[in-house]
C-alpha cells in the first residue's frame, strides 16, 4: 500500500461474509500529525489479503476522520474538506452537496447505525450535528439541545441500541458536555 497512515477502518455490514473492509488515510499518528501521504481510501473484499486504492483524485490530501461502507455506497469524512460519497464502489467520489441539507465544512465525526444500513449521523465543524436516514442522500439538522458546541468543538458520536445516540463535545481540550438522545437526535439531554 502506498500509504500506511491509516486513520479509519470499518467493516461493510452489507457483506454477509464479513470480508469487506474500508480504510481511510490521514496524518493523525503520534500526535504530531506526521505520516505517509493522504491518498484516499483502500478497500478489500477478501479479508485484507489484497487491497484496492480508491479516490486517488478526489481524496488526495484529505485527512479522513471516518469511513463508512454500505455495499456500493461509500463515505469518506475529511477533517477539513467535508463529506465525500461514492455510489459506484469508489470508482468516483463527489463532495456531498449543500442541497442535501448538509452544510459545507470539515467533519469531526461520522458514525453508522448498525441496525439500519441507511442511517448515519455526522458532526460538521460548523458546530452542528446532522442525521441521514437515506444513505446520505439527504440530511436533517439534529443539533437542538446540544449545548457548548461551536465550530472549534471536537465532537464524538456513537449509536447505542437504536434509537439511542450519544454525543460528546470537547472545547480547547476540555469536556464541555456529554449528551444522550433517546430518539435519534430529535431531542438531547445533558448527562
Amino acid at each position: 500500500l502506498p500509504s500506511q497512515s491509516i486513520s479509519a477502518i470499518v467493516f461493510d455490514p452489507t457483506d454477509a461474509t464479513r470480508r469487506t473492509l474500508l480504510a481511510g488515510t490521514g496524518h493523525f499518528s503520534s500526535l504530531g500529525r506526521r505520516g505517509d501521504d493522504e491518498i484516499g481510501v483502500y478497500r478489500t473484499t477478501d479479508n485484507g489479503n489484497t487491497w484496492t486504492h480508491l479516490g486517488a483524485t478526489a481524496l488526495v490530501g484529505q485527512k479522513l476522520v471516518a469511513v463508512v461502507a454500505r455495499g456500493s455506497t461509500l463515505f469518506a469524512a475529511s477533517s477539513a474538506g467535508g463529506l465525500f460519497r461514492s455510489t459506484d464502489s469508489g470508482a468516483t467520489w463527489a463532495l456531498v452537496p449543500t442541497s442535501s441539507g448538509l452544510p459545507a465544512g470539515g467533519i469531526s465525526a461520522l458514525v453508522e447505525d448498525k441496525s439500519n444500513v441507511n442511517r448515519l449521523i455526522i458532526a460538521v465543524r460548523t458546530g452542528q450535528i446532522f442525521r441521514s436516514d437515506d444513505a446520505g442522500a439527504t440530511w436533517i439538522n439534529v443539533t437542538t439541545g446540544v449545548t457548548n458546541i461551536t465550530a472549534a468543538s471536537e465532537v464524538r458520536l456513537a449509536f447505542g441500541p437504536t434509537p439511542v445516540v450519544y454525543a460528546s463535545v470537547t472545547n480547547a481540550g476540555r469536556l464541555a458536555g456529554m449528551f444522550r438522545s433517546p430518539d435519534l437526535g430529535a431531542t438531547w439531554a445533558a448527562m
